[in-house]
């Protein structure tokens, strides 16, 4: 391309160099130049983008912080009584591995027991679905079962090596008197009687595996009867065979009988009322 005769050609490295760079201005007359400043950009987005992802950055950082301290704290799922320290200050443990302490439940505590396959099945038939049971307990060198509780499990299947079942009830232990794994006995309603013959346990005496008491005839003669005896209702014995309605039974001076046909000089004294007041000591009625 030729230029044109009395025109000025013009600078395209001139014109393409302001595209990027500015011109060279004087800096002042003396004739002396000055590089303008580079032009400055729109930074003002990327610096907010740069500051918002080193403010996830360090979150990211407190939450890993705070969750490592939470591991060197260990809670004890439920309230109980921590057993002896096998691990202290000083020592390694890892995780899932190492065993720091034992804690057991105190209040309310639970009371395993087993049943045989025939007072199961008497006792399945008293229960009704979806009612607590009242269950008595004792503990060992207590007489009777003082204590009171609620039948709240029974298993599904019986023990076929043992042919037991297994219950739990539920013992409220508020000041901590009964500990876990002590031994206990426990009486569980296993049928319901519209009535039954009663006499104060005292009065049952054994003879090898038998059981037997002395009874008063019309002339005020002793006789041993032989008994079949059940439960235990306080103090009294449930018989089930041997007694009738109306005998007369001994119950104190046992020691001065010495055999059936003896005279007596008998006084006698109401079962009624000791049977009452057997039901109430044990919270019965």
């Amino acid at each position: 391309m030729r230029p044109v005769p009395g025109r000025r050609a013009p600078s395209w490295s001139r014109r393409a160099a302001g595209c990027n760079w500015p011109k060279a201005r004087p800096a002042a007359p003396s004739g002396c130049w000055r590089a303008a400043p580079f032009p400055r950009r729109n930074t003002t987005s990327a610096v907010r983008r740069r500051r918002r992802r080193e403010e996830r950055q360090a979150q990211a950082a407190l939450q890993s912080a705070e969750l490592n301290l939470q591991y060197t704290r260990v809670t004890a799922p439920v309230d109980g009584r921590a057993g002896r320290a096998l691990v202290t200050k000083g020592n390694l443990a890892s995780a899932d591995q190492t065993l720091l302490t034992t804690l057991v439940s105190v209040d309310p505590l639970y009371v395993y027991f087993d049943s045989n396959e025939d007072s199961a099945v008497r006792s399945g038939q008293s229960l009704e679905p979806g009612k607590t049971e009242p269950v008595r307990i004792g503990l060992v060198g207590e007489d009777g079962f003082p204590h009171q509780g609620a039948l709240d499990f029974i298993d599904n299947r019986l023990n076929p090596n043992t042919g037991t079942l297994q219950y739990r009830a539920v013992l409220e232990n508020p000041d901590g008197a009964f500990k876990p794994g002590q031994f206990a006995r426990v009486e569980m309603p296993v049928a319901e009687l519209d009535s039954a013959l009663l006499v104060n346990r005292k009065a049952v005496l054994t003879d090898q595996d038998r059981r037997y008491v002395y009874v008063i005839d019309g002339d005020n003669k002793v006789g041993r009867r032989q008994v079949v005896t059940g439960r235990q209702v306080g103090q009294l014995l449930v018989i089930e065979s041997g007694l009738e309605s109306g005998d007369r039974v001994i119950v104190n001076g046992l020691q001065k009988v010495f055999g059936s046909g003896m005279q007596v000089a008998p006084r006698d004294v109401a079962m009624r009322d000791a049977f009452h007041a057997s039901l109430e000591t044990f919270g019965l009625v």
